[in-house]
């Protein structure tokens, strides 16, 4: 029986292997590897000796077969050779359930998902790598290369008058495309379809022979680089799903003008495509269990229609003691200000001074040398390693943590901040995600709506602060997951549920964001600012005289 055990990153999954080596004696596990992923034998080496090859025959809309079949390292090529492992349980990355299952792995009797799960099927929300196609592709002339079976002059005319009705909806305006203006264009959601099969059943299919060589096949795959982009046949089925549901503008498709080209050079139009994967068919029907400490089945749903929560397990932490920082938010614009705010730096020089104080207190109580964890915005992590190091001080941001365990251990956690996109971002998610309209905030709004909610005090009083909410059930579960949960993540890394008396995990909360967590204490972001002597303390040397303080404090005495 063959497991596969899908985890959200790569860098988790020879942590994960090997606790299953410890846990469950006598069964085997193994990591898959991309062929970007290091060679675990040779880290000097990923696992595909020839990236160069095998990502030009993936730009050519070819399988990655097609350069393995002609590589002359596939003998001793680590990604082919992971092909002859022999083991129960593979572990894989989240993005490998929405992509059909390479032939050599074995077929999955039983597939398990550990954390973020249903935001990793989101794509295009990655502003830092847009999904986006050329408008200008569409009102090219079709290139079809005949398979032998279908009629070729019918296929590629009634293609181009598809091409052409779409290129007639896009003539105008921007922002999300109007049902309108498809509808005008007399585009149907049949046409769309038929458009898709066409565009698929004459993608150019490559036959390299045998003893082909690396340079003809690599200026092969180059010469037909763009005459497919899987991108063309995804907008045609987009369009079809947008013109049968029940959406005026669509969530998936967007009309940008005049947007920087790929290769800086000059500008082009584009059709910015958002959508939700689906699991691959290879992993349907198949006993699935998912577990996450901040899922929601609701945003699973649209996943596996047939989930069902089975269990809700609340972990008991006795030994964390928790102290809340609720006067302000700690939005990364504290930190980080466009044009240099003097304000903005000096919030980050205190921040600096917190954290040294509190490595200086924790020294040598944790393990490996990290006795302090800090996790933030990335932008702000960015700032404060501007500043010098601090000694058993570890920094993580948001969104790079789940499942890390190597942080069981420290004396102190300090979460700084929390992750919360605009109302539109996550209506937008919520659209895509569900294929159903959401409840919007109006434009006037265009900010979250606030009510009193409650800081849970151990003691069992209640503190209330003004929390962002959302009227749609879907994009709230989703701003949930996105602020609270990852808040949750976060407190988490400590492992506080498996710490004894003898070990107690110390934990800020930097946020004015209420958690389902009992809280110890609150306190006030000027009042933990620490004094002068406990900077000196922390730096090893005590004076009381002006020009040791300036010796010892130059960023405060200047």
């Amino acid at each position: 029986m063959t497991l596969f055990y899908f985890i959200p990153r790569h860098t988790l999954a020879d942590q994960v292997a090997q606790e299953f080596e410890i846990l469950n004696r006598g069964l085997r596990s193994a990591v898959y590897r991309g062929i970007d992923r290091p060679d675990p034998d040779q880290p000097d080496h990923a696992m595909c000796r020839d990236r160069e090859l095998a990502k030009a025959a993936m730009d050519a809309g070819q399988s990655l077969e097609a350069a393995c079949d002609v590589c002359v390292m596939s003998l001793i090529c680590a990604y082919r050779k992971q092909r002859d492992i022999v083991t129960d349980i593979w572990v894989l990355p989240n993005h490998m359930a929405f992509l059909h299952k390479p032939d050599w792995l074995p077929e999955p009797k039983i597939l398990i998902f550990d954390e973020d799960f249903n935001q990793a099927g989101l794509e295009g929300f990655d502003k830092s790598n847009p999904l986006r196609v050329s408008i200008s592709t569409f009102s090219a002339q079709p290139t079809i290369f005949p398979d032998g079976k279908g009629n070729v002059d019918a296929d590629r005319a009634d293609l181009l008058v598809y091409r052409n009705k779409f290129c007639k909806a896009l003539a105008s305006g921007e922002g999300p495309l109007r049902r309108k203006a498809i509808e005008h264009s007399g585009l149907t959601a049949d046409d769309c379809r038929e458009a898709m099969r066409i565009e698929c059943r004459y993608k150019f299919r490559l036959v390299l022979l045998e003893n082909t060589s690396r340079d003809v096949a690599l200026r092969s795959f180059r010469r037909i680089k763009n005459k497919f982009t899987s991108r063309v046949p995804l907008v045609w089925e987009l369009l079809s799903e947008f013109l049968e549901s029940d959406f005026d503008t669509s969530p998936c498709l967007s009309v940008l003008r005049n947007q920087k080209a790929p290769n800086g050079e000059g500008s082009a139009d584009y059709l910015q495509i958002h959508r939700r994967r689906n699991i691959s068919e290879s992993y349907l029907n198949k006993p699935t269990l998912i577990l996450d400490a901040t899922g929601n089945v609701d945003l699973i749903e649209p996943y596996f229609p047939a989930v069902k929560e089975v269990a809700n397990i609340s972990a008991h932490a006795p030994n964390r003691h928790i102290r809340q920082v609720p006067d302000r938010t700690f939005a990364k614009s504290m930190f980080i200000y466009p044009d240099d705010s003097p304000t903005a730096e000096n919030n980050v020089r205190r921040l600096h001074r917190v954290l040294e104080v509190d490595a200086a207190k924790h020294r040598a109580k944790g393990n490996d040398g990290i006795d302090v964890l800090a996790v933030c915005q990335k932008d702000v992590e960015a700032e404060l390693e501007k500043h010098s190091e601090i000694a058993g001080l570890d920094m993580a941001h948001f969104n790079a943590i789940a499942g890390v365990n190597k942080w069981e251990n420290v004396a102190k956690q300090v979460v700084i901040g929390r992750t919360l996109p605009p109302p539109k971002e996550i209506e937008h998610m919520a659209a895509v995600l569900t294929g159903k309209p959401v409840m919007t905030l109006s434009q006037a709004e265009n900010n979250w709506w606030r009510f009193p909610v409650p800081i849970h005090m151990q003691n069992g009083t209640k503190q209330y602060v003004m929390a962002p909410r959302h009227p749609d059930s879907i994009a709230e579960a989703l701003r949930w997951q996105i602020c609270e949960g990852q808040l949750l993540q976060t407190e988490g890394r400590g492992r506080a549920v498996n710490r004894g008396s003898e070990n107690l995990l110390c934990v800020d909360l930097f946020t004015n964001t209420p958690l389902p967590l009992p809280i110890n204490e609150t306190t006030q972001w000027n009042e933990i600012q620490p004094s002068p002597i406990e900077l000196m303390a922390s730096r090893g040397i005590v004076g009381l005289d002006w020009p040791t303080l300036a010796t010892v404090l130059p960023d405060r005495f200047k």
